[in-house]
């Protein structure tokens, strides 16, 4: 170690240049972990509940975040609708992203009677999300027992 005018001890300049490049590893590293962790998965929108009946819980807002991330160059979402009956319970899921290169909207549909374990009932992809009047609708369906056009926000199909 050298000493300077003080008595103190000095770091050399390959110490220097040494410590230098390991903080550079270091810090490289860490960039490479932190992007590695930083991929991020779909937005959740959130959902709406409909019923048993006349209940409503939540707003179509969710429904429309799925829209406008299909809108923004098909960035990745999920949103879920759920209707209720007496001792029914019946969930859509709709994710958008990208499949095979293109831009669609995986939907899969389950059921269960309370409290039995919901069963898949439909799943396919839609091609399109559009706002219909007070609705937005998936549009282009195809899959096992999925129909052509199905709601993100009414009961109805």
């Amino acid at each position: 170690m050298v000493r300077d005018d003080l008595g103190r001890g000095a770091v050399s300049s390959l110490e220097m240049r040494r410590t230098i490049a390991l903080v550079a590893v270091i810090a490289a590293l860490a960039g490479v972990a932190a992007a590695g962790a930083a991929v991020p998965g779909p937005r959740a929108c959130g959902s709406m509940s409909i019923g048993p009946g006349a209940l409503k819980r939540g707003s179509t807002k969710a429904a429309e975040c799925l829209l406008r991330r299909y809108e923004q160059q098909c960035r990745p979402a999920v949103y879920e609708l759920s209707m209720f009956g007496v001792d029914t319970v019946e969930t859509e899921r709709f994710q958008v992203g990208h499949v095979n290169g293109r831009c669609e909207i995986a939907v899969t549909r389950a059921f269960s009677v309370v409290p039995q374990k919901p069963r898949v009932t439909a799943h396919g992809h839609c091609r399109t999300l559009r706002q219909s009047a007070a609705n937005v609708v998936a549009g282009g369906c195809s899959g096992s027992g999925l129909e052509a056009t199905v709601s993100l926000t009414s009961a109805g199909r």
